[in-house]
């Protein structure tokens, strides 16, 4: 293997000075995170090194040092010759943080004597029977490296870490997370990995699954996986393999795994695929929301693949005619982890859940009666966060949560037969609107107020928070489905001056009847509500207007509304006005009367 050059970088995170506690420990320089062995051939799964997930890592203050566990036994960071999270507590595995990189906010370096944890990136050359359960970056892959003082040359850039709290793991994960930029939460998901010796996997509810692989042979370190107990005589309806999450941020998460089952024998089961009668009897889930796990039959996971190719590290036993399916022997621990891990990747359908409430069940389930030789592998748990798609409904109290690139749903219909007032906390570009409500959607803003008459004047986006009157291409239905919106927590506005104002609302609000608010009829005038009418739906806004005030509306074009006095003051009949507002008494020329146009001669 060939060390490759590494160059600073900054770092997402603000960090914290050393201190007891569980914390992560984050490189600044690959972006990756302190943690068990996932990645790395011919090591076991408690060696140090780095990865996505990154361990929940306990420091404990000893002397001028900390020992830091992982989670293994024995919760000690080994320094030589190799990093092993389960090492005994003792002198000489106290780790001394120094202040690194002063361009890093609360950088370090952490050594134990004169042995550095560094991260080093190095290329490829292992064989095709190496397998790895996390992607390659173009052949390359970092790892934790254990240099002696005298190595390093450039410390200051190499070994810089950051010391960060769940919390602030948590805040930027959710500050970053769209539908368009997910993030990954499988670090939220305890020995999701399935790591042999890990505390972590108390946490889990086991009913019929054994831990297989790490001991198999010295390929195999470095990647267990679980697998039913009794395949001979297969899995018992009801077996469970799951945990439970707590504390999470509440939105969207998708959630899919490694892994697969066959009901049978290779040849019983390519028998049931022939004649449409195969089934899948294990799922895996997400809280309520569940998938059937795939078969080693399934696209993509082993069609169009032969011994030649580098693929499988031992002789193909037989290949189906149903495809090019290539499998070895039948109940083998090597065709397990080949299966799951020969693509390093997920091909197991994504679940998507909506968290509410904090908490998430993941796991995989049997359903059905046992059937002989029914086989089940299953490894790496992966969760992804999509962030809030949020729901504001016109009958309800408004509750959002800030936030980039999310699906909104508004319950409400807008009417393409009349104007609709319309106030919403999140902005609308030109063509979201158009996207949205059609080409030849109406939007309307109060530009200016004299004397009673508010002046209003065309737009073709919406501001977050301004209430607008909205007139859509066509009626939309009663959910409107948003994408690409910006969620901000701008409060509902008031636009006019002192004595007459638009104003907007995003939940239910009760009008006064004293003839102070009004409220935009469907025939175009305003109005005073009764008692009964007088709770206003959210998503619209309301005119405030003096008692008894003629307060009217015009637009660019010309056109008048609101001439009928807010009740209970009627408007005379042969009330008359200008075309900007104002009464015109006898004057002659064009003139509005009853919302209409005249000429007067």
């Amino acid at each position: 293997m060939v060390s490759l050059g590494m160059t600073a970088q900054t770092s997402p995170y603000t960090g914290t000075t050393p201190q007891e506690g569980v914390f992560y420990l984050y490189n600044v320089q690959s972006g990756l995170w302190l943690q068990n062995n996932d990645s790395k051939c011919n090591f076991y799964q408690p060696l140090g090194n780095l990865g996505t997930r990154g361990l929940d890592i306990n420091m404990v203050a000893s002397g001028e040092g900390y020992f830091l566990g992982g989670g293994f036994g024995r919760n000690s960071l080994n320094s030589e010759p190799q990093t092993y999270f389960d090492s005994e507590k003792a002198a000489n595995r106290v780790w001394i943080f120094e202040a690194g990189d002063a361009s890093v906010s609360n950088g370090y370096t952490i050594h134990c004597g004169s042995t550095y944890l560094r991260a080093v990136k190095y290329a490829h050359n292992f064989s095709a029977n190496n397998l790895f359960t996390q992607p390659l970056d173009n052949g390359q892959r970092f790892y934790l490296e254990l240099p002696t003082n005298s190595n390093i040359s450039t410390p200051t850039l190499l070994n810089t870490w950051q010391i960060v709290s769940k919390e602030e793991r948590l805040a930027k994960m959710v500050a970053d997370a769209s539908r368009t930029t997910p993030q990954d939460a499988s670090w939220l998901v305890p020995n999701a990995d399935f790591a042999k010796n890990n505390e972590r996997a108390t946490l889990w509810t086991n009913d019929g699954f054994t831990l297989k692989g790490e001991d198999t042979g010295d390929w195999r370190k470095g990647n267990s996986i679980m697998q039913n107990s009794t395949p001979d005589t297969g899995i018992p309806d009801g077996k469970e393999l799951s945990i439970q999450l707590t504390g999470l941020p509440n939105g969207i998460y998708h959630f899919n795994l490694q892994g697969f089952y066959i009901g049978g024998f290779y040849d019983a089961v390519a028998d049931l695929i022939k004649n449409g009668s195969n089934e899948q009897r294990v799922f895996y889930f997400a809280n309520n929301e569940r998938k059937a796990l795939m078969s080693p039959f399934d696209e993509p996971m082993c069609k169009d693949h032969t011994s030649g190719d580098g693929t499988y590290p031992l002789t193909v036993q037989k290949t189906y005619d149903i495809g090019k399916y290539t499998f070895m022997n039948h109940g083998s621990d090597v065709l397990a982890s080949v299966v799951v891990n020969r693509y390093c990747g997920f091909l197991n359908e994504e679940i998507e859940v909506v968290v509410t409430d904090g908490t998430l069940k993941l796991g995989i389930i049997k359903e059905g009666d046992a059937v002989a030789h029914e086989w089940t592998v299953v490894d790496n748990f992966h969760l992804t966060y999509l962030g809030i798609d949020q729901t504001i409904d016109e009958n309800t109290t408004c509750s959002v949560t800030p936030a980039s690139d999310i699906t909104v749903k508004l319950n409400r219909t807008l009417s393409a037969d009349y104007w609709n007032t319309f106030c919403v906390p999140f902005p609308m570009t030109a063509t979201q609107v158009t996207e949205a409500f059609g080409s030849d959607t109406k939007i309307t803003k109060l530009k200016s107020v004299e004397g009673d008459v508010m002046y209003f004047e065309e737009t073709t986006t919406i501001e977050a928070g301004m209430p607008c009157l909205i007139k859509p291409a066509t009626t939309t239905p009663a959910t409107i489905t948003l994408s690409g919106i910006t969620m901000t927590d701008t409060e509902a506005q008031s636009v006019g001056n002192g004595d007459y104002k638009f104003t907007g609302t995003y939940s239910p609000v009760e009008l006064k009847t004293d003839g102070t608010n009004l409220f935009l009829q469907t025939t175009g005038n305003l109005a005073s509500p009764a008692d009964a009418t007088k709770t206003m739906k959210g998503m619209r806004a309301y005119f405030e207007v003096p008692a008894g005030a003629a307060a009217r509306i015009v637009f660019d074009d010309g056109t008048i509304t609101g001439i009928d006095l807010a009740a209970p003051a009627p408007r005379t009949a042969e009330a008359s006005y200008t075309l900007d507002g104002r009464k015109t008494g006898n004057a002659k020329g064009i003139v509005v009367s009853k919302g209409k146009k005249y000429i007067r001669k």
